[in-house]
């Protein structure tokens, strides 16, 4: 964490070139407990939380989503928790559960794509040392 804080104060510093060392290093030390609360959240992408809001106001549970969709437990939370991609048929078939109105549908499916597709993109972390 301290090459982080060191980081930080360097680009403090390339920023900032008019403020003395100890204003530098409070903003960075400031910068870094802002990177790590935003880091400790995991919000949900605004799809995942739209399909929550779907299936609370449907009044389903999600074992009722299991029993009725055939998935697993597990696959229904990754669903809605945007931890698992999900086929568009998968995701039809969940909005129809769920009582969506038709022409809502292919916003919803465009957005999740576009989520899926960004996820990918984003460089994994290795979990080598």
């Amino acid at each position: 964490m301290d090459s982080v804080l060191a980081r930080l104060t360097a680009i403090v510093a390339e920023q900032y070139p008019e403020l003395d060392s100890s204003d530098r290093a409070a903003i960075a030390v400031t910068l870094q407990a802002q990177l790590l609360r935003l880091a400790q959240r995991s919000p949900a992408p605004a799809y995942c939380a739209e399909l929550r809001r779907l299936r609370e106001q449907a009044g389903l549970t999600h074992q009722a989503v299991q029993v009725a969709l055939e998935w697993s437990l597990s696959k229904v939370h990754r669903v809605e928790t945007g931890d698992s991609s999900v086929q568009q048929t998968d995701l039809r078939a969940l909005l129809a559960l769920y009582g969506v109105d038709p022409a809502d549908v292919p916003e919803l499916l465009a957005t999740a794509a576009a989520y899926y597709r960004q996820k990918r993109c984003r460089p994994k972390r290795s979990t080598r040392p």
